[in-house]
C-alpha cells in the first residue's frame, strides 16, 4: 500500500508510506516537513516503520528526519553521494531557501534491495537514478507495481536540473533506462506531484520538452 502525505515548510512535497498490510510495517520515504503530522498519521494507523528512506538529499525532502528519527528510534538511509548533499546547505539547498540546514549520520542503502524485517517477502528495489542530483535513487515496490521516483519527474516530465549538480542528460538517461523499463501500468510518484503511469510518460515525448 502507498498512501501519500503533502507535507509544507518553504515548498510542498510529497511523503510517502510504503506499508506492507499483511504485517502493518513499512517504510517512510522522504519527509520533508510536519514531522508531528506524519508522527499523527503513524500513530492513528498503528504502523511499525521501520527505516526512514530519502530519495536524495535536498532540504525540502529531508526536513522531518531528525525529528523521525528520535520520536521512532529508527536509522534514516540514502545514496552514499547525498552526504556532499546532506552536510552542505549550499548543496542541499537550504542556504538560499530557508537558511543552513545539515541533516547527520544518514546511513547509506548497503544493497539494491530493502527488506522488511517484519516480513521479508516485501521489499523495495532501489534504481539509481541521477540526473535532477547525483544522489537521486527511486524505489520500485512490485507488489504495488509502484515507483517512487523522487524529483527525477517533475509536474508529468522532466525533472528539474538547474540545481547544484543537477545533469539534464544523465536525468534522460534515467528517465529512458530506468523508468520507461517498467511496465506502461506502473504508477510513478514523484516528489511534487500527482501520480502516473509509465504510458502516460512516454506518451507526453518529454525529451522534446527542453
Amino acid at each position: 500500500m502507498i498512501q501519500k502525505i503533502s507535507v509544507s515548510d518553504f515548498f510542498t512535497v510529497n511523503t510517502y508510506f510504503v506499508i506492507d498490510e499483511i504485517s502493518q510495517s513499512g517504510f517512510i520515504i522522504d519527509p520533508g516537513a510536519q514531522g508531528e503530522l506524519l508522527l499523527q498519521v503513524i500513530e492513528q494507523q498503528q504502523w511499525q516503520i521501520e527505516k526512514i528512506l530519502l530519495t536524495h538529499g535536498h532540504f525540502d525532502h529531508t526536513g522531518a528526519v531528525d525529528f523521525l528519527r528520535e520520536k521512532l528510534g529508527i536509522n534514516a538511509y540514502a545514496d552514499p553521494k547525498a552526504q556532499s548533499y546532506l552536510l552542505d546547505p549550499y548543496f542541499n539547498l537550504s542556504r538560499q531557501c530557508v537558511g543552513d540546514r545539515v541533516v547527520q549520520n544518514v546511513l547509506p542503502f548497503g544493497s539494491d534491495r530493502i527488506l522488511l524485517k517484519n516480513n521479508p517477502q516485501f521489499y523495495l528495489d532501489i534504481r539509481h537514478t541521477p540526473g535532477h542530483s547525483p544522489d537521486s535513487v527511486s524505489f520500485y515496490a512490485a507488489r504495488d507495481k509502484a515507483l517512487i521516483a523522487g524529483d527525477t519527474i517533475y509536474q508529468g516530465g522532466l525533472g528539474l536540473t538547474h540545481f547544484p549538480g543537477g545533469d539534464l542528460l544523465e536525468l534522460k538517461k534515467s528517465i529512458q533506462n530506468v523508468i520507461f523499463s517498467y511496465g506502461g501500468s506502473v504508477l510513478i510518484y514523484s516528489g511534487h506531484s500527482e501520480p502516473l503511469t509509465v504510458a502516460a510518460l512516454k506518451s507526453k515525448n518529454i525529451f522534446f520538452a527542453k
